[in-house]
């Protein structure tokens, strides 16, 4: 397996999961909550939808660990978002059949636009990597591969407060992979958002 992306990505990796730390403290201390009310605590949210590829349709499930940045803007805030997913793809026949299972770790930067009290619009774009296993064949002939490579997500969604700490929302995104999945696939995502 070649691991010279490996070898690149895991120093921005590092990087990327050790900014939200550092502005989120700056930022606090400075405001102490931010323009649309956030208090800059950490969120998860949990995403479940269908993954579309080339024809095919698979089951998306992802978690998020978000929290505030900065406010760039009065009505611009960045959150920084570590996405862990996980797609599974079967594509089955008579005499054939073939899986593809996915797992993502993807750091995101999160443009968030308070459109109402309750209600925020935002903008994801992130990159990172994925690895899996893809599995076809026959009952008596099959062969397997592993998978490895890059993903980037590029996504749009909105927010509502439903409770004082949960959030429902829907997001649409585009997921180009890179490597030994080439594939550029599109997701319908429904999500539930906690405070921590």
């Amino acid at each position: 397996m070649n691991t010279r992306p490996l070898r690149f990505l895991l120093p921005l990796l590092t990087l990327a999961l050790s900014l939200p730390v550092a502005a989120q403290a700056q930022t606090r201390t400075s405001t102490g909550r931010y323009a649309d009310g956030q208090d800059g605590a950490l969120r998860l949210g949990l995403f479940v939808g269908p993954e579309f590829a080339s024809g095919e349709t698979g089951v998306a499930v992802r978690g998020d660990l978000s929290t505030v940045l900065t406010q760039l803007a009065p009505n611009v805030r960045l959150d920084g978002v570590l996405s862990l997913g996980y797609t599974h793809f079967s594509l089955g026949a008579s005499d054939f059949d073939a899986t593809v299972n996915l797992v993502r770790l993807v750091p995101t930067a999160r443009f968030v636009f308070p459109v109402a009290s309750k209600v925020a619009l935002y903008g994801d774009a992130g990159m990172g990597l994925y690895f899996g296993s893809a599995s076809y064949g026959s009952v008596f002939n099959r062969a397997s591969s592993n998978l490895f490579g890059l993903n980037m997500r590029f996504a749009g969604g909105a927010m509502f407060d439903v409770a004082p700490n949960v959030r429902l929302g829907a997001e649409l995104g585009v997921n180009p992979y890179f490597g030994d999945f080439d594939q550029t696939t599109t997701t319908l995502m429904f999500a539930a958002q906690f405070r921590l």
